[in-house]
């Protein structure tokens, strides 16, 4: 069987990465022979949101639809074509509906609220190029839909059946649990990510401060995001880089996950949790969407709301080294049984053989979205209100 994956950034980008490219390494051991195609190139990805260098961004911009649409022409000699996110990062759905129109089996995937209207700090001029409500286009067009949660779930089934969801899993061969051999005293409580969700780290900022004068021993890390203002002492900022993702994990010894109680955060997949687990860390994080059910309150880490609750949550894990490691362990585990790579990836071959014979089934884990689209704003509000 012959798929193509269409996907909008290089390997650079999280999502494409761990929604995709993780898995084709397991997809061609059993068979598939797989093609990932992103939008952008290397070079767009890294100096489309650089201030100036407007020409360069244009050249690159226009050398990636080209090749965009020469994929569109390709995707006729594949068996099933999955498209991450949007085959073209502007406010249309018709290279979707090309791929679908030409008898091309359609497999739609995202793993965030990309039906919302949203767009962070750094990127908000990108809202001229995006139209949020053509997403019920594509699901509409596709043979099957994967999402990341029960929360896109929702929205998927308003517009088509054939809903499967899929948590972002983790690697837990490349991922493994930490050395135990530590710097005697020394406490790391760390946060990686992007810039698109750094600013989350200020809602916690008067906790960690409070936490940094209680504990001089206790050292912070922001890995992945701009300098973030934040006034904590020992704090230092560093770049995320592929190579050394691994290696910066393992300098932590408590993972931060805050996130506002927003419609756009309860889409998210919680994969940072995950991440900080499957090299045992203990986390921290807000209560918000699969967060709830990714950590356990108590047993691989604990959900705090208030800003006593994190400054409770986060004494604790200082305090008791014992507890920091049976949580680790408890997490790992968890991340092992239910959201790694080797669980997640005979459920996407499953969807893509599904898809390319036609065999395709409604997804029996979840209701059956309502018979009249008219329903959709209530239905949307039951899941955002989870």
């Amino acid at each position: 069987m012959r798929a193509l994956f269409l996907i909008p950034h290089p390997e650079d980008a999280a999502s494409g990465r761990l929604r995709v490219l993780q898995y084709l390494p397991w997809l061609r051991q059993h068979g598939i022979q797989c093609e990932a195609r992103p939008f952008m190139s290397r070079a767009l990805y890294r100096t489309l949101y650089q201030p100036g260098r407007l020409s360069q961004k244009l050249a690159l911009s226009a050398t990636a639809l080209l090749k965009r649409l020469w994929d569109v022409l390709r995707s006729t000699r594949a068996d099933v074509v999955l498209v991450h996110r949007e085959a073209l990062p502007l406010g249309t759905a018709l290279l979707e509906r090309l791929i679908a129109g030409a008898g091309r089996p359609l497999i739609f995937d995202f793993d965030d609220a990309i039906y919302l209207e949203h767009s962070s700090a750094a990127n908000r001029w990108a809202r001229m190029l995006k139209r949020a409500d053509k997403i019920s286009e594509i699901v509409t067009a596709s043979s099957q839909v994967i999402v990341g949660n029960q929360v896109l779930g929702v929205y998927a089934r308003l517009y088509n059946p054939r809903v499967t969801v899929i948590p972002t899993p983790v690697d837990t061969e490349r991922f493994q649990c930490r050395s135990a051999l530590r710097k005697a005293g020394r406490v790391v409580i760390g946060w990686m990510g992007s810039h698109t969700t750094a600013g989350y780290l200020r809602a916690v900022e008067h906790p960690l401060v409070t936490v940094a004068r209680r504990y001089p021993e206790v050292e912070f890390r922001v890995v992945g995001a701009s300098p973030v203002p934040l006034g904590v002492p020992r704090l230092r900022s560093t770049a995320w880089s592929l190579e050394r993702e691994q290696d910066d994990l393992e300098d932590f010894d408590i993972g931060l996950m805050p996130m506002p109680d927003t419609a756009w955060a309860r889409g998210k997949c919680g994969f940072k949790a995950l991440l900080y687990m499957s090299v045992g860390l203990p986390v921290v994080a807000s209560p918000v969407g699969v967060n709830r059910d990714i950590v356990q309150d108590g047993l691989s880490g604990f959900l705090a709301t208030t800003e006593q609750e994190w400054i409770d949550r986060l004494s604790q894990l200082i305090e008791d080294r014992t507890l920091r490691e049976r949580m680790g362990a408890a997490g790992r585990a968890i991340v092992e049984r239910e959201y790694s790579l080797a669980v997640h990836a005979p459920r996407l071959l499953g969807v893509l053989q599904a898809a390319a014979t036609g065999h395709l089934e409604v997804d029996g884990s979840a209701p059956e979205a309502p018979a009249a689209a008219e329903h959709e704003p209530q239905v949307l509000n039951e899941a955002i209100a989870r």
